[in-house]
């Protein structure tokens, strides 16, 4: 009988291929042939990689001794530093084979950031969140020394989508210059730059014979201008948390109502009838999101679902003015594949139930809405769905929970947190879930033991919520060792009942885990800490607020596992 040492090379990259970006690179260390085949391209592709405040330096040096090339990267509330701290050969290093790279919140100087972009040559997508002591000095503007700007354009040449999110000191001269040395853009995203300003009095107060682009204010006249000067048309724009308006969304339709694929405009209070209906103009729109844009209402869906026939993805998440003829449209859309309406509360059951027609439907988030056992009676016909979302449904009860076990069987992610009627006939057939990646449950007050003789769904589980399941115990936690190896998140938070005998036997037999919630344990002691000193070798999060736990003892932990947020 042949065993996996004698696959061919081919065969075991495509085994490897079906196991998540973590694991598989975990199998890098079985040996070496293993790890020769896991620095191929497609073993990373998908991989994002994550460098967290306090870990650059490691992962630096990590990376530069890695045989692997990620196209991914994030670097999260580090200090870049100045020209004297650039890592050139990191960046050398990295930067060739990165498509997306993300700085968050990043202290960096014009001259490092150049100088980065400068060894990333085959970017197509830079995000910069935040980075104010970049985005806040006029250095992006100074002619560089040592830096030609020229060659940081042809750096940049294949850059399409660009992400300035949450930037609190963008002006209009920081922005012409981005977009300058990026002239190929189709995608833009200004989510939740609060400061960009739309009235034309703005514009013109601002700008005159002598000052072409303020260092003072960004102006929605001058972001339009930069983009109709890129020599691609854009096809994704996000114009979330900013005071756009009706004539800000004319002058876009006007211009990509023919190329839009997708467009997002969360929490967007300024937006009038009209500008719902320079939406509806976009007919193209695979893509659109109006999450918490609380003008919105079935007259202005009704309008904008008409032309839009082809959308897969609509989030309405807190549009709670939409009712049943905006929900009724909704059921039209052949090749919707994800629909939030959480907290829209005016939609009855009857409409809801419509929902049965959208066949393609991966994910489903009806959170705070009345749906009921009703609902699911005709929603079972959506055999494809991923990821449903109930949170706070009262009105679910183990009926419901039964149908959805017995014909949805393809779900990875149930969140069915504070529906509060839940009992053990019901929790107990969420085993049959075989796929099931994430269980949210909190509020489940009236489970017990039994609900986990079997497990809750895939073996392969990463996520598992029960705080507030005070009737649990530690036969439960063994339950869980032994059902659920591969947990990385475990939030038992005000499980009073739980002691250190269990959750020993949890922490022993669940090696990947990463944060574990435990506020308000009342039984648990110093003896589970110091169990965990020597077990959960990736643990980043631990909560034992509220725990019989000394001070002394956390302290002592947090010290020697200084990789671990404590509380």
């Amino acid at each position: 009988m042949a065993s996996v040492e004698d696959l061919p090379d081919e065969l075991l990259e495509k085994l490897l291929l079906y196991l998540r970006p973590g694991d598989r690179l975990n199998c890098a260390s079985v040996c070496q042939r293993w790890n020769v085949i896991l620095c191929g391209s497609r073993m990373v592709e998908d991989v994002r990689l994550v460098i967290a405040e306090g870990g650059l330096q490691r992962a630096m040096e990590a990376l530069q001794e890695s045989s692997r090339a990620y196209p991914s990267l994030r670097i999260v509330n580090a200090f870049l530093g100045t020209l004297y701290d650039f890592n050139g050969s990191f960046w050398e290093r990295v930067g060739e084979s990165l498509i997306e790279l993300h700085l968050d919140d990043c202290d960096l100087s014009a001259l490092v950031f150049y100088a980065i972009l400068r060894a990333c040559q085959n970017l197509k997508s830079l995000e910069i969140t935040g980075c104010s002591s970049l985005m806040m000095s006029d250095s992006l503007l100074r002619p560089l020394e040592n830096v030609s700007r020229e060659k940081v354009q042809e750096s940049l040449r294949g850059v399409r989508h660009l992400s300035l999110k949450s930037n609190r000191y963008l002006t209009d001269a920081s922005f012409h210059c981005l977009l300058e040395l990026m002239p190929h853009l189709t995608s833009l995203s200004l989510a939740g730059c609060t400061i960009l300003q739309f009235h034309p009095a703005v514009f013109k107060r601002f700008h005159t014979e002598a000052i072409e682009f303020s260092t003072t204010v960004v102006t929605f006249q001058n972001v339009l201008a930069c983009m109709m000067k890129c020599k691609s048309l854009f096809t994704a724009l996000d114009f979330s948390q900013t005071p756009i308006n009706a004539k800000a969304m004319a002058y876009l339709g006007e211009l990509y109502r023919d190329h839009l694929v997708e467009l997002r405009l969360n929490r967007c209070d300024q937006l009038t009838n009209n500008a719902f209906l320079s939406i509806a103009e976009c007919q193209k729109l695979r893509v659109l999101s109006l999450a918490s844009t609380c003008q919105a209402n079935d007259a202005h869906l009704e309008a904008i679902l008409k032309k839009t026939v082809d959308l897969e993805h609509l989030d309405l998440q807190g549009c709670y003015r939409i009712g049943d003829s905006a929900c009724h449209a909704i059921s039209g859309l052949r090749r919707l594949r994800y629909l939030s309406l959480y907290s829209c509360a005016a939609i009855s059951n009857e409409a809801l139930s419509s929902l049965q027609n959208n066949h393609t439907l991966r994910h489903l988030d009806l959170s705070y809405t009345k749906c009921d056992v009703t609902v699911f009676q005709s929603l079972t016909a959506l055999t494809q769905l991923r990821v449903l979302k109930l949170a706070n449904c009262r009105r679910l009860d183990d009926e419901c929970l039964q149908l959805i076990c017995d014909n949805l069987r393809k779900l990875e992610v149930l969140n069915l947190d504070y529906c509060l009627t839940f009992t053990d006939a019901g929790v107990s057939q969420i085993h049959k879930l075989s796929g099931l990646r994430e269980l949210t449950l909190t509020g489940a007050v009236d489970i017990t033991d039994r609900s986990l003789n079997r497990g809750l769904g895939s073996l392969d589980m990463r996520l598992l919520q029960l705080c507030l399941a005070s009737q649990l115990t530690d036969a439960a936690l063994v339950s869980i060792a032994t059902h659920h190896r591969s947990l990385e998140l475990i939030d038992l938070s005000g499980c009073p009942q739980i002691t250190d005998v269990g959750l020993i036997s949890l922490i022993q037999g669940v090696p990947r885990l990463r944060t574990l919630l435990l506020k308000g344990c009342r039984s648990l002691t110093d003896r589970s800490l110091h169990v965990l000193l020597s077990h959960c070798p990736v643990l980043r999060r631990l909560l034992v607020e509220h725990c019989s736990m000394s001070e002394d003892a956390i302290n002592l932990f947090a010290h020697l596992r200084p990789t671990v947020d404590v509380n």
